[in-house]
């Protein structure tokens, strides 16, 4: 693990209330007590001491995988550090991102059962980020029909940092796993595939997840991730994107359940807030959303 000391020659010129000014901001602490320090001289004067890596303590999974040709692969998944919110995808010590504020009051029906991996950083801000980022390019990838080990490695992530973190999806009498649909039920991208393998690893390790298929179906194939957020609210609100499947309605088949909403990556909480809305509907009354990656703004 890293750690950095941060220190100021006060002997010298600097400007004291630019440095106030951001070390109040990336460790939420008054600008009180950091003027309190520089008022200080001292050619070697500790601001802050034995700093983790910024943002908290990162854990990173690590995958090889084998092909049938015999070549070996190595990946890397970073895991959110321990101090990010899941609900707004927001650091406590940051100002809010454009969505962060709108994310709470859309993913509400899940209450504090909202969970992510790691970060996904969108190409338009972070350039070529599939290149040096894995989890970005595995759901980028696994938009599109791939190869099983993606939505697997994508599903397992999942799987790992549930028991790591002991998030609250295992201790249920009986599980139901419903990822965001596809337009067509097409079953081979995006959550649904990712969805069939967590279900899979959760089986092997003992949960008893039950085997529902399309709870919900996506009604347009209209995509709305390269609308801005003004644009997506009125789509949103004109546009009923995804509904619960009507050969299973009206039959309770989700009350005392445990219902995990699956998806790949989770930005505004649009999708989620639609998706939740159905299945709470139907009577569910313990919900979690878990995505794989939360947008990095």
């Amino acid at each position: 693990m890293q750690k950095f000391d941060f220190w100021i020659n006060t002997t010298e010129y600097f400007d004291t209330l630019k440095i106030v000014s951001l070390f109040s901001k990336t460790f939420n602490k008054s600008q009180e007590y950091y003027m309190d320090i520089l008022g200080t001289t001292d050619p070697y004067l500790f601001i802050e001491e034995n700093v983790e890596t910024p943002g908290g303590v990162i854990d990173i999974l690590k995958f090889e995988v084998k092909f049938d040709n015999g070549n070996l692969r190595n990946f890397k998944y970073e895991f959110l550090s321990r101090d990010v919110d899941y609900i707004t995808g927001n650091y406590p010590y940051r100002k809010f991102s454009s969505y962060s504020q709108t994310r709470e009051k859309k993913l509400s029906l899940a209450s504090s059962n909202v969970w992510q991996v790691g970060w996904y950083l969108p190409t338009h801000k972070f350039g070529n980020s599939p290149s040096y980022h894995d989890i970005t390019k595995h759901i980028l990838d696994n938009k599109h029909p791939v190869e099983d080990y993606i939505p697997y490695l994508l599903a397992l992530s999942m799987y790992v940092k549930a028991k790591k973190e002991n998030f609250d999806i295992f201790d249920a009498n009986s599980i139901v796993i419903v990822p965001v649909p596809n337009f067509g039920l097409d079953d081979n991208t995006g959550a649904v595939s990712i969805s069939k393998e967590l279900r899979k690893i959760m089986i092997e390790n003992g949960a008893n997840v039950l085997d529902y298929e399309n709870l919900l179906k996506k009604t347009l194939p209209k995509e709305a991730k390269k609308m801005s957020g003004n644009e997506k609210e009125e789509f949103y609100s004109k546009n009923k994107l995804y509904e619960f499947n009507k050969k299973y309605s009206g039959i309770s088949l989700l009350r005392d359940k445990k219902v995990i909403l699956v998806d790949d990556v989770v930005t505004h909480g649009y999708a989620a807030e639609q998706c939740l809305k159905e299945i709470s509907n139907q009577g569910a009354d313990d919900l979690c959303f878990y995505s794989v990656a939360t947008t990095k703004a």
